[in-house]
């Protein structure tokens, strides 16, 4: 029982597992190199500076 169901997700999901560096590569893309990303970055590391100024 459970070596079929492993081979069914094999089947179902190789491509996937197949392709990891490439959906690293646009996981990356969409979740850290986005501009809304790395604006929120920026805002958020002047909000620090002027937070940890006022110390």
């Amino acid at each position: 029982m459970n070596e079929t169901i492993r081979q069914l997700y094999e089947r179902k999901y190789a491509r996937f597992f197949t392709d990891r560096a490439k959906l690293a590569q646009a996981f990356c893309a969409r979740k850290y190199n986005s501009a809304f990303s790395r604006e929120m970055s920026r805002s958020a590391e002047v909000y620090l500076q002027e937070f940890l100024a006022k110390e």
